[in-house]
């Protein structure tokens, strides 16, 4: 069978789990299917604390439930964090760069892969770009995030650059 579809019937799959399994579970077998590996995975703990400084940060930020849809987030997640180091391994079956598997938020040569999931049915892509934008500056490493709502999946990514005045 060609490759390509196999991998198009892979990704499919993948997308078809969201509906099956937990978010988390779903967004870490389709982000392992596009090939994203690493061993900095969150947890509940950190998901939770985190998910917490977010709603307290939201709510100084100006009109938080019109702008940033507070009341409508059900969970956020750190999927994992993936470093320059990984992403360019090119073996499926990475191992362990390092000793530490904690996500690391001071590791600023990585990508964070996130989910939120939100209870309303739709968002507009203002709404959405709204809360990237803010969950990128409550994060300091560029991020992906996965939005699921009522049959939606929707992915916004943010990359960071140095500041054009920034010597």
């Amino acid at each position: 069978m060609n490759i390509e579809i196999t991998i198009k019937r892979k990704v499919e799959s993948a997308l078809r789990n969201f509906d099956q399994q937990s978010l988390r579970e779903a967004a870490t077998t389709l982000l392992n299917t596009l090939g994203y590996y690493s061993k900095r995975v969150g947890n509940d703990g950190i998901d939770t604390d985190r998910f917490n400084r977010l709603i307290e940060a939201a709510i100084t930020t100006t009109d938080p439930a019109q702008k940033l849809c507070i009341g409508s987030w059900q969970t956020f997640y750190q999927i994992m964090q993936v470093t320059d180091d990984e992403i360019n391994e090119q073996t499926p079956s990475q191992q362990s760069l390092f000793e530490s598997t904690a996500i690391d938020t001071a590791l600023l040569t990585s990508y964070m892969f996130v989910t939120v999931q939100l209870s309303g049915e739709t968002y507009t892509r203002t709404q959405l770009a709204d809360i990237t934008r803010f969950i990128s500056r409550q994060i300091p490493q560029p991020i992906l995030v996965i939005f699921r709502y009522g049959d939606a999946l929707t992915l916004a990514i943010i990359n960071r650059r140095q500041h054009k005045y920034d010597d």
